[in-house]
């Protein structure tokens, strides 16, 4: 992730954060001209609700979406964009195995998680999925599914 901010990170969603954030103040606003009502407090009512909401999905996104992948040995350490932000380490889990699903998508098992990978989001993916290789516990060469 280059940049280390929540912006950079988050790029991909403005668009349609901002799209649903302006279809909340459309939405409250009609509501408003239908009931006949002054429409200011509608429209005041809809950007609050619409910023709490894009603030919560951009919160949700970044604690969740892994941002980067630290293998060492056996163990794996999975960042999310957060942890990243704020150079927290990221917990360390096993890494158990993991499956092909194409050449572009695999699923990593990480102790008792599965973590979907996608090559658009990893810029290095072919010496990712060569380290997984390697530091598979079960030494073998992925399942294709």
């Amino acid at each position: 992730m280059d940049g280390g901010s929540h912006l950079v990170a988050t790029q991909p969603l403005w668009l349609p954060i901002w799209l649903g954030w302006m279809g909340t103040l459309m939405l409250f606003t009609l509501l408003s001209a239908l009931q006949g009502a002054d429409g200011l407090w509608f429209l005041f009512g809809g950007s609050i609700l619409g910023g709490l909401g894009m603030y919560a999905w951009l919160t949700g996104y970044v604690h969740r979406s892994p941002a980067e992948l630290v293998i060492e040995g056996e163990i794996a350490h999975i960042r999310t964009i957060w942890q990243v932000c704020h150079k927290r380490d990221g917990i360390p889990l096993l890494v158990t195995g993991f499956s092909l699903k194409n050449e572009h998508q695999f699923h990593v098992n990480l102790g008792q998680e599965v973590v979907e990978i996608n090559q658009k989001h990893w810029p290095d993916y072919t010496h990712l999925v060569q380290a997984l290789r390697r530091a598979s516990a079960l030494g073998s060469e992925p399942l294709w599914v």
